[in-house]
């Protein structure tokens, strides 16, 4: 999203054409033909956030397992946010 594009996102989504079932002869006259068409999804977008202090003295060459490990803890708070929301939405 660029910089205040607000918070609708459109997504196009296809719809599928129809299977050939026409067999292609000889005889010059072509199938007839398919209009292709797509449905228009609108989404409102939401935002959440959060961050991470670490309060523990880090050797610059060790840095990358401690950072390993608050990365793993934030992505399983994202995924309960997404649960929670998924809940709060269903009820």
């Amino acid at each position: 999203m660029p910089t205040h594009g607000g918070t609708t996102i459109r997504f196009m989504r296809p719809r599928a054409l129809q299977p050939p079932t026409i067999q292609l002869g000889n005889s010059g006259i072509d199938p007839p033909a398919q209009v292709p068409q797509r449905d228009i999804i609108d989404a409102q977008m939401a935002f959440f956030g959060t961050g991470c202090i670490i309060n523990e003295q880090v050797i610059l060459q060790d840095q990358e397992g401690v950072l390993a490990w608050v990365s793993e803890r934030l992505a399983v708070a994202m995924r309960q946010a997404e649960d929670l929301k998924e809940t709060l939405l269903a009820a």
